[in-house]
């Protein structure tokens, strides 16, 4: 899932959008039944954030996840891949994923 949004102001604050964004997944991924969740990997800058980790899903399987925010301007560029095993050992590397995301937002 790849999407991006407008910002309407110039005074979005991305530090204090991390800071929520990690705080509240717990309680997202709750939500929808998940549990166990665990971040494994994080990487971070003044306007990026990307995280890859795992939650245990309803069923029981360990479900791995590779999610990045970034703020470019007065967008905010989301992408979130999940699955049951191939994310497991991605790296991150914020470069790459930058790229991807342009070609494709």
């Amino acid at each position: 899932m790849v999407f991006k949004r407008q910002l309407k102001s110039d005074t979005f604050n991305f530090e204090k959008y991390k800071f929520k964004t990690i705080k509240h997944k717990a309680k997202m991924l709750n939500f929808i039944g998940a549990s166990d969740w665990q971040i494994k990997e994080k990487a971070q800058s003044n306007k990026k954030l990307v995280i890859r980790g795992q939650y245990t899903d309803t069923q029981g399987k360990t479900i791995y996840f590779l999610e990045g925010h970034y703020k470019r301007d007065k967008e905010l560029k989301h992408f979130l891949l999940t699955g049951p095993d191939k994310l497991k050992n991605l790296k991150i590397e914020l470069a790459k994923i930058e790229e991807l995301l342009n070609d494709y937002l």
